[in-house]
């Protein structure tokens, strides 16, 4: 099962792991080495610049899913990189807006543990103390690997003066730019070219959020250093790169577990994440409905008979029902 974790300062190979809270656990396995898969070594990088008009196709645009995601603690979405750049994008609601994301996302190649087991004093406790207090010691699974590297967002708003104005800043970015594996100077004068188009307009203002995990130096805060930062992302990154994400395999698939409590672990955790999972999609859903709803308050004149307080009431109540759902994923394994 792979995790992707926008916050795993601290963390490490080998480690025990939650998936439904993702708590971090002391190490309670031995180990070879820690190595390149397939023996390759390099990284990858891919940058996307692309108009979006609301949160759940910025939360698309990320890759922001129900199979990366499935742990209590990602309803928190306080230290996701990508779910704060969302976040943030659901409280604008400047009636003149157009909004971009800029999205670069560098991946070293993964590396995995070699011939792990279960260390003897583990083996011990767990035979002396039984399985509920070893998965309450060590979690169900342990770090078997990890990904480094680093993912680089920018929200860029251009604010228009008018109607007629925001419908051009529109045109001008309905096309999508994007570079496969290579951040290349043909990226950087491509986005270059499009942001002197926008810049012809007198009337329009730009802003830019910046958003980082990996990377070296200061945070950029303009749109024209975020798109300096964006090419030259993956050099950053090489300097000072982020676990993107960590790999996690089940105690029970090592030899040294024992047998018999292999089923106990499967049917306790698949019960818990059928649960997890219902609260998941029900939170997507509502998220989207809100998405829906923004994008109508922003764009009152695409429909008829528009009534914005019975729009912002929908709003209000569907947030709360949001909030609730979070409370039980995030409660209801803690």
């Amino acid at each position: 099962m792979t995790i992707i974790r926008d916050y795993c300062a601290g963390m490490d190979v080998a480690m025990g792991y939650n998936p439904l809270t993702g708590e971090i656990y002391d190490t309670y396995v031995d180990y070879g080495d820690l190595v390149p898969a397939g023996g390759q070594t390099g990284q990858t990088a891919d940058l996307l610049f692309k108009r979006v008009t609301s949160s759940a196709e910025l939360s698309s645009v990320l890759g922001i899913d129900f199979e990366a995601n499935l742990n209590a603690s990602w309803f928190q979405g306080s230290g996701s990189v990508k779910a704060k750049a969302v976040s943030d994008f659901s409280q604008k609601s400047n009636e003149y807006s157009t909004f971009s994301v800029l999205y670069v996302k560098v991946r070293d190649i993964e590396k995995n543990l070699k011939i792990v087991d279960l260390s003897p004093r583990i083996i011990k406790f767990l035979n002396q103390n039984g399985i509920d207090e070893f998965y309450r010691r060590a979690g169900y699974e342990y770090i078997s690997g990890m990904i480094t590297g680093g993912e680089f967002v920018s929200t860029i708003e251009i604010i228009s003066s008018d109607r007629e104005t925001k419908e051009k800043m529109d045109a001008e970015l309905s096309a999508q730019i994007s570079y496969s594996n290579v951040v290349s100077i043909d990226a950087k004068a491509e986005i270059k070219s499009k942001f002197a188009n926008l810049a012809k307009y007198s009337n329009v203002r730009i802003e830019a959020r910046c958003y980082r995990t990996g990377g070296a130096g200061a945070l950029v805060t303009t749109p024209t250093d975020a798109l300096e930062c964006a090419v030259n992302f993956p050099d950053s990154v090489r300097k000072s790169a982020s676990i993107l994400q960590v790999l996690c395999k089940p105690y029970h698939d090592l030899l040294s577990f024992p047998t018999a409590m292999q089923a106990i672990d499967m049917m306790t955790l698949q019960k818990k994440t059928r649960v997890l999972q219902g609260l998941w999609e029900r939170s997507q859903q509502i998220s989207k409905q809100i998405a829906d709803v923004e994008y109508i308050l922003l764009n009152p004149q695409q429909f008829a008979q528009v009534n914005e307080a019975v729009l912002r009431t929908g709003k209000a109540q569907l947030e709360h029902q949001l909030e609730e759902v979070n409370d039980q994923a995030n409660f209801l394994y803690l």
